[in-house]
Formats: structure tokens, C-alpha cells, sequence
């Protein structure tokens, strides 16, 4: 890096108007991390070359690597413009779809990063940016096609809709590729439909200060949770049983569905039955020493690193995980999927409903506007 920043000056003592000279100074400050150093050299190119299509792309590609996918964009479809049969096409498409994976449009970004996959299927970047658009769309099996090696789900949730924590869990069954449960970050959770979520996934983690279970299912506007009918002190010793017979099939279903993901597992189903009959939780370490999960990890490093060598049942076959050297690519929430994590949340989904029934009462009391 050092001698392409001296080659790179020593050039433009020479002509300081040399674009490529700019260009590769510009990617030095890149590779040493001093992102925005390269983005301020790109910016003076434009400057004094306005129609020169490449300091435009290489600016796109710098942005959209630092948060700044909209702008991003832009560039690149500058660049694109005035010179679209250009040499660096296929790194442009990757940025493109690089940026609008970033800013959370995952279908779009599966369409540009196919483009550059096309026009150069060589290019390793676009296969593992590729492969990442499918997994955030739930598309693994084209995601493990695209390179992916494993996908990590963190999970921090109080729970969810039953029909909607099944579609998850077929997905994670069906996977081609080995799905790894995390729950973090410390002080999270993944009770209720989230405890099912784990003991779906091929390695179950979690980090210290976390915890897992209250399995119990609740029906949308039940007053109470199924619960075991009271019990006098003559029939003590009398087996408990759910009150109604809605609540007993609930249970029971449950029940089942998580024995039957705790044994293609092989991790603790007698647990897994208490936290659905019972709504029992467990820390991260008791459910570490109980066989609940697989790893307790501190960080993500940490838990690559406990992941590495692993033998994974895939199907039929075994698989084994090598992350020692893998490159992560994160993808938080964007600002849609933060908004229906508020809203489906079942305490918010059942204000909302209740809202939404007496929004209807009042009018049917009070029809139309009156003058």
C-alpha cells in the first residue's frame, strides 16, 4: 500500500491531472482503512474531470461500503451513463448491488448483482454479496449456489404468531446450507416462538447474559395463558391437565413440535416439553449444562471460532463448518423491518387489534360526518 500511494505521487508530480494516478492513490487510503481520505481524493478527480466516467464508479464503490447506499447509487449510475461498455462494468454492478443490499432493497440487489455475475462469473465479490441478498430474502437454497457457507440468525424476540414462526422453521429444516441460531446480544432473549426458532437450527448459541424458553402458546385475546386446572388438597396427586379443550390441543401440539425439533437435533426434549407445558426459562449456561445448545459465545469472533470444525447433520449427509478466515457479511435491520418487528409484536398486535374493534364500535355508533 505504501509503494502504490509513493508511485501514485511520484506520477502526479509529474501531471497532476492524471486520473488513474488520482484513482490509485485514492483506493491506498482505501486498503489502509482511511475510507474517508479515499472518498475526499475522489471527490477533488470530479472536481477537475467531471466527464470522466471512472472516478465516478470508484466513488460508488467507496460509498457504498460506508453506509452511504443512496449516494452511492447515484455515482454509479453516473458512471454507468458515460461509459457503459466500460472494463470495470462488472465491479460497478457488484457496488450497485452492494448499495441496495445495504439500504435493505434485497430483491434489487439480487437483480444487479445477477447482471454482474453474468457479465463476469469469475468475480468473487458478487457471489458472496449474491449469496447474502438470497439468505436475507429466505432464498437459501440459491444462497448455498451463490457461495454462502452457513448463515448465522441472531435472534432477540419475545415471541410471535404461530403460523409465521413455522414458515421460519420449514425454512431452516429445508436449508441446504447449516443455519446457526445466536442469540445476542447480552440481556436478549428468545422466548416463546423464538425458543422453537433455536432448537430448529443446526447449532444453537447464545451469549452470556441471555436466555430462552416461556413456550407456552397464548391465543390472540385469551385472557390467561392455558394453564393446569386447580387442584385440591384430596386429589394432590392427581395428574394436572389444561382447562379447556382448545387449550389442551394447543398444548399438546406444541409439545410435540418441539420434541420432534429437540430430537432431529438431538438436544434436551424433556426441557423442551417443560417450557411449552409449564413456561419454564433457562440462562445461557444452564442451558449450556442441560443440552439445550450447542455454545455459549461471548462475541461473534468468539463464536466463529467455537463453530470451526463442527460436524453438522445436513439432510442425509454430515456436513463440517470451517469458519476459521470466513468472511461475514452483517446485515442489520432496515427501517421497514424494524417497523414490523414493533408491530407484530403480540403485545402491540393486540393493542392494535383492540384499538382497530372499538375504532369500528364508535363508528357504527356515530356513521359518516355530521355538518
Amino acid at each position: 500500500i505504501d509503494e502504490a500511494r509513493h508511485l501514485a505521487r511520484k506520477s502526479l508530480e509529474f501531471d497532476d491531472r492524471e486520473t488513474l494516478a488520482h484513482v490509485v492513490l485514492a483506493h491506498a487510503f482505501g486498503f489502509a482503512g482511511q475510507q474517508q481520505q479515499m472518498i475526499a481524493s475522489l471527490e477533488r478527480v470530479l472536481a477537475s474531470d467531471p466527464n470522466n466516467a471512472a472516478p465516478y464508479g470508484h466513488l460508488g464503490y467507496a460509498l457504498s461500503y460506508t453506509g452511504r447506499p443512496d449516494e452511492a447509487i447515484a455515482y454509479l449510475e453516473k458512471a454507468m451513463r458515460l461509459s457503459p461498455k466500460d472494463y470495470f462494468m462488472f465491479q460497478w454492478l457488484t457496488c450497485m448491488g452492494w448499495a441496495h443490499l445495504s439500504a435493505g432493497r434485497y430483491a434489487e440487489a439480487v437483480s444487479w448483482l445477477e447482471r454482474s455475475r453474468q457479465s463476469r462469473p469469475d468475480y468473487h465479490l458478487s457471489h458472496r454479496a449474491l449469496a447474502a441478498a438470497y439468505a436475507q430474502l429466505g432464498r437459501l437454497e440459491e444462497a448455498q449456489a451463490a457461495g454462502a457457507e452457513f448463515v448465522v440468525v441472531r435472534i432477540d424476540t419475545p415471541g410471535g404468531l404461530d403460523a409465521s414462526m413455522r414458515e421460519m422453521i420449514k425454512a431452516v429444516l429445508a436449508s441446504p446450507i447449516p443455519v446457526v441460531g445466536y442469540v445476542s446480544p447480552a440481556g436478549a432473549r428468545a422466548a416463546s416462538a423464538g425458543t422453537y426458532l433455536l432448537y430448529a437450527t443446526h447449532i444453537a448459541a447464545m451469549a452470556p447474559g441471555t436466555n430462552l424458553g416461556a413456550a407456552t402458546p397464548v391465543q390472540m385475546g385469551s385472557p390467561k395463558p392455558p394453564s393446569p386446572a386447580d387442584k385440591t388438597e384430596d386429589d394432590e396427586a392427581a395428574p394436572v391437565a389444561p382447562g379447556s379443550a382448545m387449550e389442551r390441543k394447543l398444548v399438546n401440539d406444541a409439545v410435540a413440535y418441539i420434541e420432534s425439533l429437540a430430537q432431529l437435533r438431538g438436544r434436551n426434549a424433556e426441557w423442551a416439553a417443560k417450557a411449552v407445558r409449564e413456561g419454564a426459562s433457562l440462562s445461557a449456561e444452564d442451558a449450556l449444562k442441560a443440552g439445550v445448545i450447542n455454545i455459549v459465545a461471548a462475541s461473534e469472533n468468539d463464536l466463529l471460532k467455537k463453530l470451526d470444525g463442527l460436524d453438522v447433520q445436513l439432510g442425509e449427509g454430515m456436513a463440517k463448518l470451517e469458519t476459521e478466515g470466513a468472511v461475514v457479511y452483517r446485515y442489520p435491520f432496515d427501517w421497514r423491518s424494524e417497523f414490523l418487528a414493533i408491530i407484530t409484536n403480540p403485545n402491540v398486535a393486540y393493542v392494535l387489534m383492540l384499538v382497530g374493534i372499538y375504532g369500528l364500535i364508535l363508528e357504527f355508533y356515530n356513521p359518516g360526518i355530521g355538518v
